[in-house]
């Protein structure tokens, strides 16, 4: 992107293909803001599961 605006600016790019770099650039940082969302629901659920196994334990041991 930076190099886009650069090339922009020296006049060696269009307006369109400045516009092009900058529309991946945002799909690029949706992409990484959602996959961070999905880390922190996978580690919401390891968490939950983590709980569910400490309480299930002492079942399991006692009935084995």
């Amino acid at each position: 992107f930076n190099r886009s605006r650069e090339l922009l600016t020296k006049g060696f790019v269009s307006a369109a293909a400045h516009d092009s770099a900058t529309a991946r650039l945002d799909r690029a940082r949706a992409a990484q803001a959602g996959l961070r969302a999905a880390i922190g629901v996978a580690e919401a659920n390891l968490r939950g599961a983590r709980v569910a196994v400490r309480w299930a334990r002492p079942a399991l041991e006692v009935a084995a």
